[in-house]
């Protein structure tokens, strides 16, 4: 775009992490959201339920500081957050410095892949920045697109709010369009278009930034 000022481009980088526990760990993680608090750092991620255990403790023999702060299931996984010490070779530290929009982090086998988005300026910089931390395998780039879940409309928001108290997507259903619809005090076919056109957003919205390899 003509108008755009310095754009952010999105970056898909894998390799192998120098001096971090991910190089000998073959058990499948995601980082999601991460707060720097310094000196320390909170991290969201998900673990495989059966390896919990094994992760914490591999976290443990690396942090001088590592506190759980919450720990609940999610299917057959656990989700996690922890506060941890920041350590010099850490790599949110790093984008978080440069003001990169942190989208997850994978580690599995070794291996770590990073999904973020920098100023197109900053691109040749941090690349060269993460090439000190990690030894870079993979690296893929293309124009950042965020796609917002908050592009409902007011209106479709009110619908899916209604559709989900009301037990719209239970199995088996315990509501109708009708009763939707009488419920907000609109037709029936504007009931079923916006959840259509809902469906839709959010569809696409989970697909485009789906970073989970399975």
């Amino acid at each position: 775009m003509k108008n755009d000022v310095n754009p952010y481009i999105h970056i898909k980088l894998s390799g192998i992490h120098d001096n971090c526990w991910s190089n000998n760990y073959e058990v499948k993680t995601k980082v999601f959201y991460y707060q720097l608090v310094r000196p320390y750092m909170r991290v969201n991620m998900i673990v495989p339920g059966n390896k919990r255990r094994i992760v914490i403790e591999e976290y443990k023999k690396f942090h001088k500081t590592f506190i759980i702060n919450s720990m609940q299931k999610y299917r057959k996984s656990y989700l996690i957050s922890v506060t941890k010490d920041i350590k010099e070779t850490s790599i949110l530290n790093l984008l978080g410095n440069r003001g990169a929009i942190f989208i997850s982090e994978e580690t599995w086998n070794g291996m770590e892949h990073w999904d973020f988005a920098v100023p197109v300026k900053l691109k040749n910089d941090i690349i060269k920045d993460l090439s000190n931390l990690i030894k870079i395998k993979e690296i893929k780039t293309n124009a950042f697109e965020p796609y917002y879940f908050m592009d409902l409309t007011p209106l479709q928001i009110r619908i899916l709010e209604t559709a989900i108290n009301l037990g719209y997507y239970d199995y088996p259903k315990k509501t109708s369009l009708k009763d939707i619809a009488q419920n907000l005090g609109i037709s029936k076919s504007v009931v079923l278009y916006n959840l259509r056109s809902i469906n839709k957003k959010l569809g696409t919205g989970f697909l485009r930034f789906r970073t989970y390899r399975e």
